[in-house]
This record gives structure tokens, sequence and C-alpha cells, in this order.
């Protein structure tokens, strides 16, 4: 096989994926769009339900009390998860002012 056959064996399956493509693109955009979701998630789809700062301070507590010793060990990754959380924190009492 040379290279000019090679070439126009390449350009006729690039032509055929080009084509397979906007077949699927047809099929999808004729495809029915899904429904909208019901009003409770409609709202904020990233922020949890049920839970509020006082779980949330529960839920880090526990996880510092079950963690005790490894936080005495490594001082510089609870710096990190420190930080981590406080910006979890952060994001969660700007949402809630919202």
């Amino acid at each position: 096989m040379t290279l000019r056959d090679e070439i126009a064996a390449l350009r006729e399956e690039v032509a055929k994926l080009s084509h397979q493509q906007q077949l699927q693109q047809q099929a999808a955009s004729a495809a029915p769009p899904p429904p909208p979701p019901p009003n409770d998630q409609a709202a904020d789809p990233d922020q949890p339900k049920g839970i509020g700062p006082d779980e949330l301070i529960a839920a880090a507590n526990s996880v510092i009390d079950e963690l005790q010793q490894d936080i005495d060990k490594y001082p510089r990754l609870t710096a990190i998860a420190a930080f981590g959380l406080g910006l979890a924190v952060g994001i969660f009492a700007g949402r809630q002012s919202r």
C-alpha cells in the first residue's frame, strides 16, 4: 500500500466517522428533553439536603475525635485538613446567607 492509498483510506474513515457523528447528533436532538427536576432539586443541586450547621459541626467533631492520634502525628496534614474544613464551612455559610 502506498502513502497515497493510505491517505485516501484515512480520508474515507474520517468521512465515515464524521457522518456517524452527525447521525448521532441528529438522533440526540430528536429525542425528547428530560423532564425538569422537582422544585426541591431545582434550587441548588450541589447543596445537600438536611444538613445544617449543627450537623456539620457534629460530623467534624466526630472525625476529629476518631483521628486524634493521627492529628498529633501529622501536624502539616492537620493544618491542610483544617484549611479544607474552614473552606467547606465558608462555602456552606455563604450559601445559607443567600
